[in-house]
């Protein structure tokens, strides 16, 4: 069986869980003699036209959107058994069904169907309902730097003539604040359209979260075409266990979070509720940012708390080096307030046999049991956040023992792509 591996932006970068995923997954593959070709939006670079024996093909991302003839004639070239789809999922979904061959879709986060990208709306809750313009526009403007200003003004205008509007900006020059707003309109119309191909033309759709999977369904997709697979994780050869620390040792006890710094992800809501946390504590923060408004994102936080030494920054980690640094930490806390798809860095957390406290945010809950190899606590709630690691600090929890049982939850890599196996050849022995 061959099968076309599209990446999700640069296949070697290691920004973002998605990312980290596509490569762990390719590399368990071309380890099981499966033939895998990869499939990476940019320019050719002639320097990386291979990686372990797994061709590297790169298409212009000027043929995403519509469909076409340049994604069919690579799909043709290639004549993979599978596509297997993590980025440019719609026109990849429409080449595949043109092509005659089975597509597997992937969602890694929640911009596969929300207009706003992830599953947040502009009261910083988790959205809960089937997307449309009237409620999606404010949480599209919410995310332009002073968008949702305009809000009051873009309403009383039918969406007829926004459209108009938008896809005559797209045809000038750029604008700041001007180009963005006027043209948010068709962009919740263009997400929509995008999603209602996927839903249309791919054969699988694949959610790592039952969380995820309603959503995909609540915005119209077939109940037949889910399959939830959590992700898998490559396992630590070795697992380290939280010493007693806290209220009656020498020791602070070391609350720890990993991953991109983002609002979405929650860090202020963390920073706030650790703020509060009495004893000998403290908060290391490894992560960095990937855009300018993450930038200025990570710098607020770091203005606003620079006066507490508890909390240590250590900037952006290489990947393979996370799990040293992390050895000698204590429990992972993990405040995102958008729907998480999945979770990496928690099952990564888990399969080191640290506690995870963790928000109600989708993912998790499938990997954090409450009470059992962690704490779940709700979203945006610092004052809970705060509650739940007091608990820890003053041992009011037996993290020794959640710490024992933190693995148990985790789906090794190998598991995971045993199971994506036998998907690919029910998929491909489909008419």
């Amino acid at each position: 069986m061959k099968i076309l591996m599209v990446s999700s932006g640069d296949f070697f970068s290691t920004y973002g869980g998605g990312q980290i995923y596509v490569k762990n997954l390719v590399d368990e593959l071309i380890d099981r003699g499966i033939v895998i070709s990869i499939a990476v939006p940019g320019e050719p670079e002639p320097q990386v036209s291979a990686y372990r024996g797994a061709s590297v093909d790169y298409y212009p991302p000027s043929a995403v959107r519509p469909c076409s003839d340049a994604l069919v004639s690579l799909l043709r070239k290639i004549k993979p058994d599978i596509v297997h789809v993590h980025g440019d999922k719609a026109a990849f979904s429409h080449a595949c069904h043109i092509a005659g061959i089975p597509c597997i879709v992937t969602a890694h986060h929640g911009g596969i169907l929300c207009p706003a990208g992830t599953l947040l709306n502009y009261c910083d809750r988790i959205c809960r309902i089937r997307a449309n313009y009237r409620d999606c526009l404010p949480c599209v403007l919410h995310t332009i730097r002073g968008g949702l200003l305009s809000f009051r003004l873009l309403r009383l205008f039918s969406m007829g003539l926004l459209l108009s509007v938008g896809r005559r900006l797209r045809k000038t020059l750029f604008i700041p604040y001007i180009t963005p707003v006027g043209t948010a309109a068709l962009s919740i119309q263009e997400k929509q359209d995008e999603w209602r191909d996927i839903t249309r033309y791919a054969t699988v759709l694949i959610s790592p979260s039952e969380a995820m999977a309603g959503s995909m369904m609540l915005n119209g997709a077939a109940d037949e075409m889910i399959r939830i697979v959590p992700h898998g994780i490559p396992l630590p050869v070795q697992k380290t266990s939280p010493v007693a620390r806290g209220v009656s040792s020498g020791e602070p006890l070391r609350f720890f979070y990993v991953g991109r710094i983002s609002h979405v992800k929650g860090l202020h809501v963390l920073l706030e509720a650790f703020s509060g946390v009495t004893g000998d504590a403290e908060l290391h923060i490894i992560g960095g940012s990937g855009n300018k408004t993450e930038g200025r994102y990570l710098q607020s936080l770091k203005n606003r708390y620079a006066s507490n030494s508890r909390i240590v920054w250590h900037g952006k980690v290489d990947n393979r080096m996370v799990g040293a640094l992390t050895a000698e930490f204590d429990v992972m806390v993990h405040p995102t307030i958008c729907l998480e798809v999945f979770g990496l860095t928690i099952a990564e957390a888990l399969a080191a046999g640290k506690p995870v406290i963790s928000t109600r945010c989708g993912g998790a809950e499938m990997q954090v049991k409450d009470g059992v190899n962690g704490l779940l606590v709700e979203p945006n709630d610092a004052m809970a956040l705060a509650d739940a690691m007091q608990m820890v600090a003053d041992s009011k929890v037996d993290i020794c023992s959640m710490s024992q049982a933190a693995p148990a939850s985790v789906v090794s890599l190998e598991q995971h792509v045993s199971l994506l196996c036998d998907l690919y050849h029910s998929t491909a022995a489909k008419p």
